[in-house]
């Protein structure tokens, strides 16, 4: 959580240049959501600079799970989803660097610990859930 607490200032401004730009993106909203919600969860926020300046935020975290009841997955979903969810989850990218959300997945191919993990991105506003299944 500490790293998470630094980004607060660069979070806030990164946020105001965004396209989705909302309350419930906001540093503040997703810190208080995460230290009263995230429990055994594992907090992902993924970052991406360039030149030292944060260009892109995947607030996300890691959730274990059963499927179906049986199968023992890990789901990797927006931070705020769940219990007492932000309506608009969704990836922080400045209006100039939207081909960064691109370069997201990626990150995971080829990772030993991201085999087998779920990806449950929901856009409450527009889309159902999607789910993308992580292999090497």
């Amino acid at each position: 959580m500490k790293e998470f607490e630094q980004l607060a200032e660069s979070w806030n401004k990164l946020l105001e240049k965004s396209p989705v730009n909302q309350l419930f993106l906001r540093w503040e909203w997703l810190y208080c959501w995460a230290k009263y919600y995230l429990g055994s969860d594992r907090l992902m926020v993924l970052t991406a600079f360039s030149e030292e300046k944060l260009i892109g935020i995947a607030p996300l975290y890691l959730r274990p799970e059963k499927l179906f009841g049986l199968l023992n997955v890990r789901t990797i979903c927006f931070l705020g989803s769940g219990e007492v969810c932000s309506p608009y989850p969704d990836f922080i990218i400045s209006e100039k660097k939207k081909t960064l959300f691109m370069l997201i997945f990626p990150i995971f191919s080829g990772r030993e610990e991201t085999n087998g993990i779920f990806f449950c991105l929901r856009r409450f506003q527009l889309n159902p859930p999607r789910l993308i299944w992580s292999t090497r």
